[in-house]
């Protein structure tokens, strides 16, 4: 495991990026909804980051492995 990945590291609190709103397989998480980087997995190397959703999201089956342009961090 990694401690980062690109600027993400575990703990950090994450939105979807504009591109990953764009993205289909992301449709079930809302531009509101706010994630923790729970994991950084480089044995997926497609999708590294994980992510805990926060929030009621659009549907239950919500995507939770990322790619780092498809997040964004919060800002504090």
């Amino acid at each position: 495991m990694r401690e980062k990945i690109g600027k993400f590291k575990i703990g950090d609190l994450v939105r979807l990026s504009a591109y990953g709103l764009r993205t289909d397989q992301n449709e079930g998480v809302c531009a509101e909804d706010i994630g923790m980087v729970i994991r950084l997995d480089m044995v997926n190397h497609r999708y590294p980051i994980a992510v805990q959703w926060i929030g009621e999201g659009k549907q239950l089956n919500r995507a939770t492995q990322f790619f780092f342009r498809e997040l964004k961090l919060v800002k504090k």
